[in-house]
């Protein structure tokens, strides 16, 4: 039994530490320190409810039954793993920069929570400097901080102090923005770089767009989208479109035309992701995903974290992995992350190089193909360990379908690093 909560940390815009971005928001679990006298971030991931969650979750019990069942963060069905107090490692710190935002979503927590909620309705760059401090200080790792909540992050005034603020203490942390776009991106952004900036833009028109999106604009979404690729990309940043499907979008001349538009646009990646809301998509879903119609290799097909539940996720330990492959070519490959799903269909993202150019990664379990992993990622943290990747296209982030082959956990998955005429190396990930 697991849950994410053990290797990620969430903090709202009024410095609250809740359990997680879903249910798990009914739990509070402790506080930014506001003062000299209050618990510093070690202690509270060090106190009563820490260790509530850590002891059920190793004996298979639920910390907080009506909360975790209903949660899409708990996983049931994985082994326990405790990487934030046995490694200091957080996979990610989620931060509401802001609760306010101009859209008015359907099915969005945001009113009512501005009108329950007590404290400030912007994380502050001070905030940002003394939890990242005590987190140096107490020597926590942190792969990647994420702009995310209940409202626009955007919305805050001072957004660009905090990507500084967080840069400046944790300079090699990846930092990820999603938004929802309708903001001007050089005040909200100003020269900031980031990484990863996510873009939700639900449609490819106006008219179906703002069924959701609602009071929202397509054209700003489409030029901040744009202003996001034509800053961050030269630097070696992820651009991301983000599309939930829902009934009103999900006609198949509108998923053309969005892949149409995100090719001459430049996105790195086409996000197409399963909705859980009643007006989510029926005509293509989390047990059917491969019917949409693809015509780009940069797209990518993925899922609301609730359908993830009895999903069982592998992390493995030491990465990347260097290997010799035929004639003596060196080849060097990572993988990120293995998820394999209930339905059958398993995700992996990661990267892989060689000297010999390759042009994808084949995967097998028992001798029998799965599936070919595509080169659609640039890889920042690939070229700032081996400057060699710099510039080259070496990231694959996949959702491969179901097949004959009975994907189960347990079971040494073989990647194939392959050029255009021939299998270049292997290497087997044993997950045991």
């Amino acid at each position: 039994m697991n849950c994410d909560i053990l290797s990620t940390l969430y903090v709202k815009s009024n410095g609250e530490i809740l359990c997680n971005d879903d249910f798990g928001e009914r739990v509070s679990l402790g506080s930014c320190r506001q003062s000299a006298d209050d618990p510093d971030i070690h202690q509270t991931l060090n106190n009563d409810r820490y260790q509530n969650i850590r002891e059920a979750l190793k004996n298979d019990r639920t910390p907080w039954p009506e909360v975790c069942e209903n949660c899409s963060f708990f996983r049931p069905d994985e082994p326990y793993s405790n990487d934030l107090l046995q490694k200091r490692i957080i996979q990610k710190i989620q931060i509401e920069a802001s609760l306010a935002c101009a859209l008015k979503c359907p099915e969005c927590s945001n009113l009512i929570q501005i009108k329950t909620r007590s404290g400030g309705r912007h994380f502050t760059p001070e905030m940002m400097a003394d939890l990242l401090g005590d987190l140096k200080e107490n020597h926590y790792q942190i792969r990647s901080i994420e702009y995310c909540g209940q409202g626009e992050p955007l919305n805050n005034p001072r957004f660009p102090e905090l990507l500084a603020t967080a840069r400046k203490i944790y300079p090699d942390t990846l930092q990820r923005v999603i938004t929802n776009g309708n903001h001007d991106f050089a005040k909200a952004i100003n020269s900031e770089y980031v990484e990863e900036t996510v873009v939700s833009i639900d449609g490819a028109f106006q008219e179906s767009y703002e069924k959701y999106r609602v009071k929202g604009s397509i054209t700003k979404a489409f030029k901040f989208l744009n202003d996001a690729i034509a800053c961050q990309k030269p630097k070696g940043g992820i651009v991301v479109w983000k599309y939930v499907l829902f009934e009103t979008n999900d006609s198949e001349r509108e998923l053309l035309e969005a892949q149409r538009l995100g090719d001459e646009f430049g996105v790195t990646r086409l996000w197409f992701v399963h909705s859980h809301t009643g007006n989510r998509s029926k005509k293509y879903t989390y047990d059917n995903p491969h019917t949409i119609p693809i015509q780009y290799s940069n797209v990518k097909i993925d899922s609301h974290p609730s359908y993830f539940r009895h999903a069982i996720t592998i992390i493995p330990d030491e990465f990347p992995h260097k290997i010799t492959g035929n004639d003596s070519i060196k080849c060097m490959i990572a993988v990120d992350r293995v998820v394999i799903h209930e339905n059958g269909s398993i995700n992996i993202s990661g990267w892989a190089n060689s000297q010999t150019k390759l042009s994808h990664v084949t995967l097998e379990i028992e001798d029998q193909k799965v599936g070919d992993l595509a080169f659609v990622v640039r890889r920042p943290d690939a070229g700032e360990l081996y400057p060699v990747f710099s510039e080259v296209l070496c990231g694959f982030d996949s959702l491969l379908p179901p097949s004959a082959v009975s994907i189960k956990p347990g079971q040494v998955m073989n990647f194939h690093l392959c050029s255009d005429k021939e299998n270049i190396a292997t290497f087997a990930l044993d997950p045991q």
